[in-house]
């Protein structure tokens, strides 16, 4: 089953032409955006500022009732919901950076999406792509010295293309285009080692799951079945298993090795696009709606203890902020 249109529009990309970009990241550290980067736009409108740095909270985008959205934290449990930033447009997909220190989000005005970056706190907003093309679905790297996120002219209209660039917005490069053909890609995630990016491809058949390597080569298909399959796909911080939801057996959320070989189900029955993320001990997941607002539940790893957190139906995109090194 597809996602919703929006949803798909957070991260349509054409897989056919391999543009030049550097190699895998595998080196340990991160980096913040420089504060030489654009500011925010000056109609952004002003959360209230956070009294410290959170820790353990899930970043989520607020669905309003008139469909507006805002970026938001909140504790696991639910509780304490708090503005993080909200843009003069639709602000949707926030990522947290390795080091639970910064989010990436798509936000803008209604004419211009972009992605920006913000501190946990609120704090220090920046603009790091500045196109009149539509940008979104913004996933860092796991040394957080790079971002990687999608391009089209609108929100589902080509050209389009996958693209990388560094922490503070520089160095951005296109690692796949779709120059010759119609071909649609969402992007995933990118692998804890580094070494792989995680895509959903749809050739007008369903969303089918691959990988490549960061640089837009060597690409694989891992699974492509009946159905839609790999919506919201997320490694587990250990990167030994991929969870998605997938229109398979009755099913909607699995579990599997990261080649998509061995299926486990977790979930029965699908009416929406998900988006899900894992505790940073890999021994939860957590699900919400893909674009439009829907309730954010929990269960663990193996499908059990399945319960909801939050039921007001305006949770969308949760990604759960990782644990700091020691």
């Amino acid at each position: 089953m597809k996602q919703p249109t929006a949803a798909r529009a957070l991260g349509i990309f054409i897989l056919l032409t391999v543009c030049g970009c550097s190699g895998s990241d595998t080196s340990d550290g991160s980096a913040a955006p420089s504060a030489g980067i654009q500011e925010s736009p000056s109609e952004a409108v002003a959360c209230d500022p956070l009294p410290d740095m959170p820790v353990g909270r899930i970043a989520f985008t607020q669905v309003r009732d008139d469909g507006t959205t805002a970026i938001y934290l909140m504790k696991p449990d639910g509780t304490d919901r708090r503005c993080l930033v909200d843009t003069a447009g639709s602000d949707t997909s926030p990522a947290w950076s390795p080091d639970g220190t910064w989010v990436a989000f798509q936000g803008g005005t209604a004419e211009q999406r972009d992605i920006f970056a913000v501190r946990a706190d609120g704090s220090g907003l920046r603009q790091l792509t500045d196109t009149p093309e539509w940008e979104g679905m913004p996933v860092w790297s796991p040394n957080g010295r790079r971002i990687a996120y999608s391009r089209s002219r609108h929100e589902d209209e080509p050209p389009w293309s996958i693209r990388v660039m560094s922490a503070d917005g520089s160095r951005d490069t296109a690692i796949l285009t779709g120059s010759h053909g119609p071909i649609w890609a969402e992007m995933r995630a990118w692998s804890p080692d580094g070494k792989t990016l995680l895509i959903a491809t749809d050739d007008g058949g369903g969303l089918a799951l691959e990988r490549m390597d960061p640089d837009g080569s060597h690409r694989h298909l891992l699974r492509s079945e009946p159905g839609d399959f790999g919506s919201g796909a997320a490694y587990s911080p250990d990167g030994r298993t991929l969870v998605y939801q997938a229109d398979l057996h009755g099913g909607c959320i699995y579990t599997s090795d990261p080649f998509a070989r061995h299926l486990n189900r977790l979930t029965r029955g699908c009416s929406t696009g998900v988006a899900l993320t894992w505790s940073p001990d890999g021994k939860q997941i957590l699900w919400a709606g893909g674009d439009g607002g829907g309730d954010l539940e929990s269960m663990l790893r193996d499908g059990s203890q399945r319960r909801t957190i939050v039921d007001s139906g305006d949770v969308a995109q949760p990604d759960w902020q990782p644990a700091k090194s020691s």
